[in-house]
């Protein structure tokens, strides 16, 4: 499915992938993009022949079923034309495309930093309710996507790990549920801590008053569930190789984003991820180098969910995925495979050039257009017209 690109001089650019597979049934990523959530709302679309649900972020004045009715006919005509048609109209659409992706993996990275900046008084007063419930020779510390930078809208929390320092006298021991409890009841007397602290089996959970919701672990041994895809039987030491990699490498934080922006609900798990782009980062190599990074991070994130497509084939990390899949739990194993699965089903291509021209469509209309329903169907036209 790879095919040769050329730049506008006619010389030949960098190998990428076709967004229209030809096979039956074709399916792809959903990009939604132009996420500015001021003027957005998330509706969920059921798409005609589909049983997925596909989240759908639409301009405040398309709140009305006239503008779904108008997407759904498109979809109709999308899907009657040939595969030639598809792939003309995605290159005439190219750079409207690629301007919205890069606004919906950019402003989570912003976001987050406010979300932080916002919420420091609150996390310190967090890292005290523990010292005070554990002692002090402990570590607490915002783990996950937020310090990653690969935080998204759709993240819902922020995670925090408790860990015992090196040093002490307890550290080979383990946290208890004690221990869970005693930092609980410390919580519940914060002041910046809102409604009910929740004891799960995993994480403490509870929301900041002023900030995101928040899953508090306190960390005990963890045992590496992928050390062929991960690199080595150590857990703690993959993470960390792995993360200096996403620190060094903005269009693989880029693409995680946009897969957790286009698939909040149902998505490989975060661990996987990350492993696939790390065993991906040769192709990340040009677009890091990149002193316009637009084209060449949506080149990396199309190669990244060709590479999560074809999981079972991939010459990058199939061998070592499906090596460490065989070792797991039939349930356990189950629940990654059904995340793998999930980026094969949605539909990428219409909605690549769809969400473009909603993108357009938010910032270009006006009460002399007519009704929000008909200037989305007029740009469209045009788009399917011109290709």
């Amino acid at each position: 499915m790879a095919y040769h690109a050329y730049s506008r001089n006619g010389q030949p650019g960098r190998r990428k992938r076709s967004l229209v597979p030809k096979f039956n049934g074709w399916g792809c990523l959903p990009l939604v993009v132009g996420m500015v959530a001021a003027f957005c709302v998330c509706l969920t679309l059921q798409w005609p022949g589909s049983p997925t649900q596909l989240p759908y972020i639409f301009p405040e004045a398309g709140r009305n079923t006239r503008t779904m009715e108008v997407v759904d006919k498109h979809l109709v005509e999308w899907n009657r034309q040939p595969v030639w048609v598809k792939f003309k109209l995605l290159e005439t659409q190219r750079d409207r495309i690629v301007a919205s992706y890069m606004t919906s993996v950019l402003i989570p990275m912003h976001a987050v930093l406010e979300c932080l900046q916002g919420s420091q008084n609150s996390f310190a007063g967090v890292a005290r309710a523990c010292s005070h419930a554990l002692g002090n020779d402990i570590n607490v510390q915002l783990i996950g996507s937020p310090i990653k930078g690969t935080f998204s809208l759709e993240d819902s929390d922020f995670d925090i790990q408790v860990t015992r320092g090196g040093g002490s006298k307890m550290a080979d021991n383990p946290f208890t549920e004690i221990d869970k409890r005693k930092v609980a009841q410390n919580l519940e007397k914060l002041d910046c801590v809102t409604g009910p602290v929740r004891i799960g089996n995993v994480a403490i959970k509870f929301l900041l008053r002023e900030g995101p919701s928040v899953d508090l672990v306190l960390a005990n041994p963890r045992p590496e569930e992928f050390p062929n895809l991960r690199g080595g039987k150590d857990f703690y030491e993959n993470s960390a190789r792995i993360n200096r990699f996403l620190a060094e490498t903005p269009a693989a934080r880029a693409a995680i984003i946009a897969i957790k922006e286009y698939l909040p609900q149902k998505r490989p798990k975060g661990i996987l991820l990350e492993a696939i782009m790390w065993r991906l980062s040769d192709i990340f190599q040009v677009a890091s180098q990149s002193a316009s990074p637009g084209e060449e991070w949506y080149d990396c994130f199309l190669d990244v969910v060709d590479s999560v497509r074809n999981w079972e084939t991939s010459p990058f990390f199939a061998s070592e995925l499906k090596q460490n899949l065989g070792m797991l739990p039939d349930r356990t194993r189950q629940k990654y495979i059904d995340g793998l699965e999930l980026v094969s089903k949605p539909n990428l291509g219409f909605l690549l050039v769809l969400t473009g021209i909603l993108d357009e469509a938010e910032t270009s209309w006006t009460p002399k257009d007519g009704p929000f329903f008909l200037h989305v169907d007029k740009l469209i036209c045009e788009a399917f017209h011109n290709s």
